[in-house]
């Protein structure tokens, strides 16, 4: 039987007649042709692809024995197809299958057939896989959603990190203002802010108050305003910049003048400022008057020199006292001593007494005359000449020859300097240090002393008087062993 004939007594010769045309293998889509019963007339190659079986076994099949074993919540049934194709209407429809592989989401396009006399035949389904598209859309929101998430997290963060920082510019604005507030309120220094070259940039109250300029006749001005004539035709103020420049600091003490001409005695530290990369950009200077102290200093110091003068006086006295006592306690000591020896038979013992305590007190002012006269021929003997320091040494080790040796002791002695001194007490010195320290060493241990000496500036010496800060140099010379040592609560009286 041919189909035309099938066509002509069959009410589904229309659907079989299509069903036959090959066109619908070369259609990019799976297509499944079923008649009114819901029975498969006709599938495409496509369709096996995507639920894998074959071709003849498909047709003949009902639709809903077909795709029962791939719709795993069996949402697809053949009322559930058949019903959307008797309504008339063409209807495209989303379904889920599971075919062998995987889950795939099939867009289900449905078509009712229709003969000659407008009577349904059957149904035209085509199934077109979108699971790409749906799980790329579905990734595509997923991805949507976590950048929203992230761009939420971000804002917030950014929230976050301005509020922090609007807060940490608060309090830096709070802190410089008191930073600012303290320097300026500070009346005791004078505290100056200097550019490269010298120029006054800022001060503080206590500037004002101490050098008597107001703020707005110094700003602008070179610091060197503040100095003596004598002080600047010497450059002192160019050369305390170029040290602090040099060394990062510079301390001086001396005189300085106020805007009404007057002096006054400060104490001053200039020290570099740097930036980032480690350039000097400025200075700053802080004063402090020390006219009161200096003052004080100097009626000290005149009243030392009153005193000094007076010592020498009294040692002149003393040695002229003790040199002219001698010869009347020479006269007083021989006739008691002729008295005895003229008189020894006729003196009673009370007498013989008398003579002999007055002999002994003769002696002992005799001692006594001579420690006065030695301490001042000591003292009239402080003249102080240059030194050769390793010769001074050398000279104290010799005469200490026999203890060294006897203790075996180490002695390690560096390159010394010159020293401007007095030769007698230099030695004195040295030969009470060595000695002591062969003396208290410790029981079987060989006494090793190390003697070394190194130049310090003024600057770096808490010692150095005011006037030497800044250009003065001095010998620290360092004397160590390793003896028994002593307690350093005990050092000031010892050293005394």
């Amino acid at each position: 039987m041919d189909l035309e004939n099938i066509a002509d007594t069959n009410p589904t010769a229309s659907l079989i007649n299509l069903s036959d045309y090959n066109y619908i293998e070369t259609l990019p889509v799976a297509i499944c042709i079923c008649d009114t019963e819901g029975v498969i007339k006709k599938i495409n190659r496509k369709t096996v692809e995507l639920f894998g079986n074959s071709i003849s076994t498909s047709i003949g099949t009902s639709i809903s024995e077909y795709f029962k074993p791939y719709s795993p919540n069996n949402n697809v049934t053949e009322n559930s197809l058949l019903q959307l194709a008797s309504d008339n209407a063409d209807k495209i429809i989303e379904l889920t299958f599971q075919n062998k592989n995987f889950s795939i989401i099939l867009k289900a396009a449905l078509a009712t057939l229709k003969d000659g006399q407008n009577r349904i035949t059957g149904t035209i389904i085509c199934f077109e896989d979108i699971t790409d598209a749906i799980q790329g859309q579905q990734a595509l929101q997923e991805s949507e959603h976590k950048y929203q998430e992230l761009i939420t997290s971000l804002e917030k963060e950014i929230e976050n990190s301005t509020a922090e920082l609007v807060s940490k510019n608060e309090a830096l604005k709070r802190s410089e203002e008191r930073y600012h507030k303290m320097v300026d309120e500070v009346e005791d220094y004078a505290i100056l802010l200097l550019d490269k070259d010298g120029f006054i940039q800022n001060w503080n109250k206590g500037a004002e108050k101490i050098k008597g300029y107001s703020e707005a006749e110094i700003i602008g001005k070179n610091f060197r305003i503040f100095y003596r004539p004598e002080d600047q035709a010497v450059n002192l103020p160019e050369r305390l910049i170029e040290t602090a420049r040099k060394n990062g600091k510079a301390i001086h003490e001396g005189w300085r003048v106020r805007k009404n001409g007057t002096n006054f005695w400060g104490s001053i530290v200039i020290t570099a400022l740097h930036d980032e990369k480690g350039d000097i950009i400025g200075f700053s200077k802080v004063t402090r008057d020390l006219t009161e102290k200096k003052l004080a200093e100097d009626k000290l110091k005149r009243y030392a020199e009153e005193l000094k003068f007076q010592n020498s006086e009294l040692q002149q006295f003393a040695y002229v006292a003790s040199h002219d006592l001698q010869e009347p306690l020479r006269k007083i000591k021989t006739f008691s001593d002729l008295l005895i020896s003229k008189y020894e038979n006729e003196l009673d013992e009370e007498g013989r007494s008398m003579l002999e305590r007055m002999q002994v007190a003769s002696d002992r002012m005799k001692v006594l005359i001579t420690d006065l006269l030695n301490y001042s021929r000591i003292s009239r003997m402080l003249d102080k000449t240059l030194l050769d320091t390793n010769k001074e040494v050398e000279d104290v080790l010799t005469d200490l020859d026999t203890s060294i040796k006897d203790k075996k002791a180490v002695i390690n002695i560096k390159q010394l300097y010159p020293i401007y001194g007095n030769s007698t007490q230099i030695r004195q010195l040295f030969q009470n240090l060595i000695s002591n320290a062969l003396k208290f060493s410790k029981p079987g241990v060989a006494p090793h002393i190390d003697i070394s000496a190194r130049i310090v500036h003024g600057y770096e010496a808490d010692f150095a008087l005011p006037e030497e800060k800044l250009q003065t140099k001095f010998q620290y010379i360092e004397i160590s062993d390793n003896g028994i040592g002593f307690e350093q609560q005990y050092a000031e009286k010892i050293f005394q």
